[in-house]
């Protein structure tokens, strides 16, 4: 797993912690952020409390806000919770790279990973699955947007990496429920109209000659919005590897 001073590296270098390249990133995270919107949207937990686990500079927080009574959301990397804090100030949202904290304040209705279960090793996500489902309500979910291999990479590192099949098995070890499987789409392997749309616009390309000024990323995000909710694309009925996942406990389906 990535330790804290590598997420801090992140956050202090390009005021986040996703993708470095920021035409990539401006529409990338807004994808996501579609896609976990519509996800929340028709979940059918309660909607008291939330967690963001790994919450990066907060821009999924700003989504649950929207549906969720309070807000926990946690980090490992100090330096990207101070940036969150920055950004929200309001009462019923409570920020900490300190999880124990975060962890006291249990039962949640929902709890959202996004990229963070994709980068553990074997046994963490084992562990870190086994807590997180321990945090959440009787008939609570986890979502998760996330990315695991189909097989073993070479080398010592990546073999202690968890695969597709080793998600699968922590799961059902676990006796947790796969409620839905959602593919995200991907802008190299499964590209859609809105990427193609965004990476064509003229305007644009100018624009990323300037890419790191606040000017472009914010005309990078603006169209971005407007693509991806005109074209509903980024959820695609083709496999692929980057999924999201609900999941809740077997009893609580029943």
């Amino acid at each position: 797993m990535f330790g804290k001073e590598y997420w801090n590296k992140k956050a202090l270098t390009n005021g986040h912690t996703g993708h470095a390249e920021p035409f990539y990133y401006c529409f990338d995270q807004q994808a996501r952020l579609f896609a976990i919107n519509e996800l929340i949207e028709n979940n059918n937990s309660k909607k008291e409390k939330a967690l963001d686990f790994g919450c990066g500079s907060g821009d999924f927080i700003d989504i649950l806000n929207r549906h969720y009574k309070t807000i926990y959301a946690f980090d490992i990397s100090d330096a990207v919770i101070k940036l969150a804090k920055k950004r929200f100030n309001e009462s019923n949202i409570v920020l900490s790279d300190n999880f124990n904290q975060i962890s006291f304040n249990k039962p949640f209705d929902l709890i959202l990973t996004v990229t963070v279960l994709q980068s553990l090793q074997k046994q963490e996500l084992e562990e870190t699955i086994q807590t997180l489902i321990e945090l959440l309500s009787e008939k609570g979910s986890l979502i998760c947007m996330e990315f695991f291999r189909s097989e073993e990479l070479t080398g010592e590192e990546n073999q202690m990496k968890a695969t597709i099949n080793d998600w699968k098995n922590i799961l059902a070890n676990n006796k947790l429920k796969i409620v839905s499987v959602h593919n995200f789409y991907n802008p190299i392997i499964e590209p859609t109209k809105s990427w193609y749309y965004y990476n064509t616009k003229l305007y644009l390309k100018i624009l990323k000659l300037f890419k790191y000024s606040n000017f472009a990323q914010t005309k990078f995000i603006q169209v971005s919005k407007k693509i991806i909710a005109h074209h509903k694309d980024v959820i695609l009925n083709k496999e692929t590897a980057f999924k999201i996942y609900t999941i809740q406990k077997e009893n609580s389906c029943n």
